[in-house]
């Protein structure tokens, strides 16, 4: 730690320098305690105008023979765009809480087939207006895992979002999935046929300290955002993994996931909420 023999001066700016880094975790640890407290305050309050937003638009469907059939339409579209600012909100605090472990799924048997034809119902009508077909499992074709599914539907809706917006007119979204019982595993692929990430972004779409540090010098990598750190979150805390897989042909993107055991939370001194 020291030279010898102890130099007084080189001593002091040692003990100097030490202080001065523990005051700084310190400082940072509670920077970061304030950044959640505002950022649960902040969900909070977006979300109580969303969710009143939303009952409203629930509110005038079930009556819909007070519309016509076009003014139907624009109620359920409203609806479908509330439901996933919903899904929005509820990422920008759970993607935080899901890394350090202060989630835990809660896993129960569940058909991953019927959860992605409830996340691509919300996209019906933007890919149809596009012209993209979506290509689902049947329900009751995928073995019931076990899952926790508001998580997993999540999952599937956000990357959803991603494969329709950024699939061309008349293109195709599809989602695979395939279970390995020996291992105990689901995989789950979600394949467009848009631009493609290259594979030097193929890392770090997920990552949003990558994405930060990308857009310093000046570049976006595609499909950044939220939605995709959200992804890799909620997978890894089912023991899983998220990757982007070669497209066949140099065309198109497919996200794939694993779903697996989730792992144990580790609890500081608080149980984690949902949000």
């Amino acid at each position: 730690f020291l030279g010898r023999p102890v130099d007084r001066v080189e001593l002091r700016t040692r003990i100097r320098s030490l202080v001065g880094a523990a005051a700084a975790r310190r400082r940072l640890a509670e920077l970061e305690r304030i950044q959640e407290t505002l950022l649960e305050v902040v969900v909070h309050d977006l979300n109580n105008p969303v969710s009143g937003i939303a009952g409203t638009l629930d509110l005038l469907l079930m009556e819909p023979g007070r519309f016509d059939a076009g003014s139907v339409e624009f109620l359920e579209d409203a609806r479908v765009q509330c439901r996933l600012l919903e899904v929005l909100i509820k990422n920008i605090l759970d993607v935080g809480r899901l890394a350090s472990g202060r989630i835990e799924p809660r896993p129960r048997s569940a058909d991953p087939a019927e959860l992605a034809g409830r996340a691509a119902s919300l996209f019906r009508r933007q890919a149809e207006a596009k012209g993209v077909s979506l290509r689902l499992p049947a329900a009751g074709t995928v073995p019931h895992v076990p899952l926790d599914p508001d998580l997993v539907l999540r999952v599937l809706v956000n990357l959803l979002d991603g494969a329709v917006r950024y699939s061309p007119s008349r293109g195709e979204v599809a989602v695979e999935m395939e279970h390995d019982p020996s291992r105990g595993l689901l995989l789950c692929r979600v394949r467009d046929q848009g631009a493609g990430v290259p594979p030097e972004d193929r890392e770090r779409i997920f990552d949003l300290r990558e994405q930060a540090a990308a857009r310093s010098r000046g570049r976006k990598p595609p499909r950044a955002g939220l939605r995709l750190a959200f992804c890799r979150a909620a997978v890894e805390a089912h023991g899983g993994r998220v990757w982007v897989e070669d497209p066949p042909a140099d065309r198109g993107a497919a996200v794939c996931f694993t779903l697996g055991a989730p792992r144990p939370v580790r609890r500081p001194n608080e149980e984690g909420i949902r949000g």
